[in-house]
């Protein structure tokens, strides 16, 4: 008898499912964990259709966020043979062998009286280990996908795990098989907790943002953040300072803070800011700090770095 702990997921609900954001992101750090080299800009811009593919990788993202794109729309529809058989020919380009399907499916119908949040990491799992006929990079994407494709179905917005959560992940998921259940669920848990999640009201109240605007607002405010947060400097990087922002794009900011700031007063003033601009911008806020420990991806950014104060 499967033994469950009732996770209760009822105050992440109500918010926006459908986040292509969040749906390419998912794809985007899925292939840089497993050790494709692209560019985020080209990788942006093949996946929302703005560009054509231009090679063997391009296509591949695209296949993947279309069939991604697909399975999380019909989250609401029964979970078929026929489901699984467009989802695959627009992941592969083809068909696959029925038996795949059939196992999947079967595993599914398995865990449909489970609660929701226990049964779309159980279910994942198991089909993690019931498809040898795919590599593993396959594997992980797939089943990724699929424990998505639950959470929407009840009604819970997709996540998306970063780089630094994959180690962790998969070493969970090689204990798993030995029961060690508790700490993916717990692990799990942790990732929807520090989601960003998009309240039903976002995409109406979007507007216009231009670069002008945030610095013309940072600079207004340039006092209380340097004598009340102890903010040193301020600079935004990524699509607003390369100019081919979206509408729906983030806000990338880089700051250096005062060094007599204790890390709990750090973190809360960061808590702040992300929470006083959004409401300003409504747009979300992504901080990374001035760091000696920047990682390579940042490291391409910083020709596109654009210094407020």
């Amino acid at each position: 008898m499967r033994k469950y702990y009732m996770y209760n997921l009822d105050k992440y609900k109500g918010k926006e499912l459908l986040v292509r954001k969040r749906i390419a992101g998912f794809l985007e750090k899925l292939f840089k964990v497993y050790g494709y080299d692209f560019h985020h800009d080209r990788f942006k811009k093949v996946v929302y259709g703005e560009d054509s593919y231009n090679s063997e990788l391009e296509e591949k993202f695209k296949s993947y966020y279309d069939a991604y794109w697909f399975l999380l729309s019909n989250a609401k529809n029964v979970f078929s043979n026929d489901l699984l058989n467009r989802f695959f020919f627009l992941l592969f380009g083809k068909t696959t062998d029925y038996s795949i399907n059939l196992r999947m499916t079967k595993v599914y119908f398995e865990y449909i009286d489970c609660p929701s949040f226990e049964s779309a990491v159980d279910f994942h799992l198991r089909v993690y280990d019931e498809m040898d006929e795919f590599n593993d990079m396959e594997k992980t994407a797939i089943s990724l996908m699929l424990f998505n494709y639950v959470l929407v179905k009840n009604g819970i917005a997709t996540i998306s795990l970063n780089p630094s959560n994959y180690k962790e992940y998969f070493e969970l998921r090689k204990k798993y098989k030995n029961d060690s259940k508790t700490n993916m669920y717990a692990f799990f848990m942790k990732i929807i907790e520090t989601c960003k999640y998009q309240d039903k009201t976002y995409y109406k109240n979007l507007r216009e943002v231009t670069i002008e605007e945030i610095r013309n607002t940072f600079i207004e405010d340039k006092d209380y953040l340097m004598n009340v947060l102890k903010v040193k400097s301020i600079s935004v990087f990524g699509s607003f300072a390369k100019g081919i922002n979206r509408i729906d794009s983030d806000i990338d900011l880089l700051i250096s803070f005062s060094l007599d700031l204790l890390k709990e007063e750090k973190e809360s003033n960061i808590v702040f800011i992300k929470n006083y601009y959004f409401k300003k911008f409504n747009r979300f806020i992504d901080i990374t700090e001035v760091s000696e420990y920047l990682n390579d991806d940042f490291i391409k950014e910083t020709p596109y770095v654009k210094k407020i104060f």
